[in-house]
């Protein structure tokens, strides 16, 4: 601290000489005051600045409140749908059974969904997949052919269905 006022009082005394050689409007006239003069000035200057900071009180040390960690948002997974759905890519035939021998008992328009319950994979005569819907608004359960539909969700855990009789 005894350096730091050392320090302080010189550039004060410094100063004070500088600005009293520089003292007055023209650079070219010649200073009145005597150097006692510019050096007593600059001592009162020193005194009146060690005063102020000899008056403030030393820094307080800072106690740092813990803080609470931040919190990474973490991502919220998209679960897969506990059914696979089917979107009807064009308007499709819902029919009674997995064939287009069985008749028609509805229609699933096109950009509607239904869940998905079944399926029957044609492979003698109609070697495709067939899908057995559970209609989630109006409209009867029943089968629509894979072709005229977008499927998403795991089909993988859907269960194979045994057709019913032909009528």
């Amino acid at each position: 601290m005894q350096d730091v006022k050392r320090f302080l009082v010189s550039i004060i005394l410094l100063g004070g000489i500088l600005w009293g050689c520089s003292a007055g409007e023209d650079s070219t006239a010649v200073s009145t005051q005597s150097s006692e003069g510019v050096i007593s000035t600059a001592k009162a200057y020193a005194e009146m600045t060690l005063q102020v900071t000899e008056q403030t009180s030393a820094p307080t040390s800072l106690t740092l409140s813990p803080t609470a960690p931040i919190e990474t948002p973490t991502s919220i997974p998209t679960s897969t749908p506990e059914s696979p759905i089917a979107t009807a890519n064009q308007d499709a035939n819902v029919r009674s059974g997995p064939s287009e021998e069985y008749p028609v008992i509805d229609l699933l328009f096109a950009g509607v969904s239904a869940e998905i319950d079944g399926r029957y994979e044609n492979v003698l005569y109609d070697p495709s997949t067939w899908w057995r819907i559970h209609r989630i608004g109006e409209g009867k359960d029943g089968w629509v052919w894979t072709g005229v539909l977008s499927v998403s969700g795991n089909i993988d855990e859907v269960p194979i269905r045994i057709p019913p009789p032909l009528p």
